[in-house]
């Protein structure tokens, strides 16, 4: 009789799939993932940011500074997408309040969608959310550096799990000879916070056989930026036993790479994200901020036909990052590029064609940019018909 050499049930392969910010807004809120069900079906655990409120009868909070709450009946659209596991710990998971956030959660898992990130009080917004699939245990933990006053939950309220950051000003060599010079300038976390965090990876790294941390940080507006704190971020908690690093809230794409055999996506980008009134909802003077801050990728809505995405063409390419976790404890990590169309909807692209080839390309450019320790090569793998253009560390194809 041959041998059976069939994985055993703890080491078998397990595909993650994950996306960036996901906020529905639309009349028919399962429509916004019907171009790319195929694709997304196509893994065991599905994962994605969810960044929005998603009640009624609340009241937005003192310190929102763009509030996102929208009808409850959108949060639906998050059952239709085959969500496993969600993110909520960003910067307007409390737009609406604690209440808000209170329906959020609960409105999210009605639709089956373990949550992680957020809670009742500082413990529950800690706790990992833990999956098990192909007799595999996954656990996602979710952190934001990005939040208003008033966000981060404590002992007795409710609230996100944050990590803040601290910026340092160090005066420029030039001041030497010239006064008024403008200083160097730097971002770090604040060690109590990434203390925090090792310590809530130590308590299941023992406990389950996969760890995964979501980290909702960085600039949003500019492209090909990652900031200094980000890239120490994703070090620390594969250094303490994180086995992926999956970073959000850019609206443009950031590119990706290995460390120590462990794959860091610094930005997914947004996947679908429905802003239908966003001009009539922010301040001018708050509008003006942006573009003085970003420049021509300053949020405005462009006149040519997209009314839901008030941002820069290059806002419109995102991926569905897919981290393969193979039976030898390895990990191989790619994408499936997709791009959004003037209906909201992120349409799955073949990297050997045009369109496919135009994401492809500026992902490069983001690792080149931001000088990663990664090349993106198109692979033979599929998922439903669409190559995933792989991760790769850097030459070595």
């Amino acid at each position: 009789m041959a041998a059976d050499t069939s994985p055993t049930p703890s080491t078998a392969p397990l595909r993650l799939l994950a996306v960036g910010d996901v906020l529905i807004e639309r009349d028919d809120p399962g429509s916004a993932f019907a171009r790319c069900a195929d694709v997304v079906n196509g893994g065991d655990v599905f994962f994605g940011n969810c960044e929005a409120v998603y009640a009624d009868g609340v009241q937005f909070s003192p310190t929102a500074s763009i509030p996102v709450v929208g009808s409850p009946d959108n949060a639906a659209g998050l059952g239709v997408a085959g969500f496993d596991v969600m993110s909520l710990s960003n910067n307007h998971t409390v737009d609406g309040g604690h209440e808000g956030l209170l329906q959020t959660l609960a409105r999210v898992e009605e639709q089956g969608i373990a949550t992680c990130g957020a809670g009742a009080n500082l413990a529950a917004a800690r706790r990992p959310a833990i999956l098990e699939r192909n007799g595999r245990s996954i656990a996602f933990f979710a952190y934001s550096c990005e939040f208003p006053a008033g966000y981060s939950a404590t002992e007795d309220r409710p609230g996100i799990a944050t990590v803040r950051t601290h910026t340092v000003y160090v005066p420029s060599p030039l001041s030497a000879f010239q006064s008024g010079g403008a200083p160097d300038q730097f971002t770090v976390v604040d060690p109590r916070d990434l203390r925090s965090v090792r310590a809530d990876i130590a308590v299941v790294r023992d406990e389950v056989d996969l760890i995964v941390v979501s980290m909702h940080a960085g600039d949003g507006s500019r492209p090909a930026v990652i900031t200094d704190f980000e890239r120490q971020l994703a070090q620390a908690v594969i250094d303490v036993g994180a086995d992926a690093y999956l970073g959000h809230h850019h609206h443009m794409l950031r590119g990706a790479e290995y460390y120590r055999g462990k794959p860091v996506f610094y930005g997914l980008g947004h996947f679908v994200f429905d802003v239908p009134d966003f001009e009539s909802q922010v301040p001018p003077t708050v509008l003006a901020r942006m573009k003085e801050h970003a420049g021509e990728y300053g949020y405005g809505y462009r006149d040519d036909g997209y009314p839901l995405l008030p941002m820069h063409p290059e806002a419109r390419m995102t991926m569905i990052a897919v981290c393969d976790f193979g039976a030898d404890a390895g990990v191989r990590a790619g994408a499936i590029v997709c791009r959004l169309n003037p209906e909201g909807q992120p349409v799955p692209l073949s990297p050997r064609e045009a369109a496919g080839q135009e994401v492809t390309e500026y992902l490069r450019w983001l690792n080149e940019q931001e000088q990663l320790e990664g090349e993106w090569h198109v692979g033979d793998s599929e998922i439903a018909g669409y190559a995933i253009v792989e991760l790769v560390p850097a030459g070595a194809k």
